[in-house]
């Protein structure tokens, strides 16, 4: 209310003018709870989100500056250029949002932020001016990581396309480079059963060991006492503090220097265990999430590339002593094909008739038993 003294007929009065705010102050209350709202849905929400006019940020979300690591006030007044990899890519996405905004009131492109402590991150970024006719006025904009998106579908890629068209030991050796490189990891590894290990002799042999950053040579260690006996037969497990002092006996952690562990188990069409692929990290594991899902994707893969390695190398042991028992008869052993053409004879079979194995082969059965 406003009030004033007067003179009002010889005497002195107040005069007072009171307006009705009742409008006002609901309006005033309405727009700090929908303000409210919106802050606890920008803190909830698990995406950056931010204003810029011309590409300067105006505002930015707490979520937003934890994503990238620089504060509100490192980031207010800035170019969004320095969130870029290059003036290129800056400038692209530049021309890529705005020729959309052309077409409607929203553009989407994927992109590169790059965090203030250097890392890259993959961003879905999606942006909408808040006056299409004068986007002077500015942009809102979301920024979604997709980064482990990102990492999946290039496992996915990689097991699809690439795995399939190499022998066993390289895939083997490109699987834990992969995982090591992709998950920035110092140590991932296949570890296979020993044949012996079923009837009891507890031993994992490597099939391909990343290290440091490069192949390394395999390593064959005593199940007994390691992270692994625990997982394999079992189900995935991580370890991401002092795995050493949990398992004291196991050399190979003492030996890497090794702080977490995680690993998941492979088995066979039978359900039986074949081995295991794990990771070791130096420290605490930064990527536990992804890491998971991605041992999780390649691991029916790679129990597949090890069942069938484990099939070949008995079927070749199978054939050694099979043509070991063949070669030793003193027995003529030859087998033909239905038009009498010769497809093996033994050694016995070649000193009677005085030839060459390679020149029997291939020839008529009754061309020779006519001589």
């Amino acid at each position: 209310a406003n009030t004033k003294v007067i003179t009002y007929h010889g005497q002195r009065a107040v005069l007072a003018v009171v307006r009705d705010i009742t409008e006002r102050k609901r309006a005033e209350e309405a727009l700090k709870r929908s303000e409210d709202t919106l802050k606890g849905i920008f803190r909830a929400a698990p995406i950056g989100v931010g204003v810029v006019s011309n590409r300067v940020f105006i505002w930015t979300s707490d979520y937003l500056q934890t994503m990238l690591g620089y504060s509100a006030e490192e980031l207010a007044g800035q170019s969004a250029r320095i969130l870029y990899e290059s003036q290129e890519e800056f400038e692209r996405v530049g021309r890529d949002k705005y020729a959309q905004f052309e077409h409607g009131t929203v553009g989407t492109v994927e992109t590169r932020f790059k965090r203030k402590d250097g890392q890259l991150i993959d961003i879905l970024l999606s942006s909408s001016p808040l006056d299409p006719a004068d986007l002077t006025v500015g942009v809102v904009f979301t920024a979604l990581d997709i980064t482990d998106r990102k990492r999946i579908e290039e496992t996915l890629y990689y097991i699809a396309q690439r795995s399939w068209s190499t022998t066993s030991d390289a895939f083997f050796s490109s699987l834990v480079q992969h995982l090591g490189k992709t998950l920035g990891v110092d140590y991932a590894f296949v570890g296979e059963l020993d044949q012996d290990t079923v009837q009891g002799a507890q031993k994992l042999r490597m099939t391909a060991l990343y290290a440091l950053g490069s192949s390394a040579a395999p390593l064959e260690y005593d199940l007994a006492g390691t992270p692994c006996e625990q997982i394999i037969g079992s189900e995935m497990h991580y370890y991401p503090h002092h795995v050493q002092s949990l398992f004291p006996n196991a050399p190979i952690l003492a030996d890497f220097d090794v702080e977490s562990f995680m690993a998941i188990p492979l088995w066979d069409a039978e359900g039986e265990p074949l081995g295991i692929i794990a990771i070791m990290h130096r420290t605490t594991l930064s990527t536990t999430a992804l890491a998971e899902s991605m041992l999780q994707v390649v691991s029916v893969r790679a129990a597949h590339e090890l069942e069938r390695r484990r099939a070949e190398h008995q079927l070749r042991e199978s054939e050694t002593r099979y043509r070991a028992v063949v070669e030793h008869q003193a027995e003529f052993i030859v087998r033909w094909t239905p038009d009498g053409t010769r497809t093996f004879v033994n050694e016995a079979y070649c000193r009677y008739f005085g030839q060459p194995r390679e020149q029997l082969i291939g020839q008529k059965f009754l061309l020779t038993t006519d001589e």
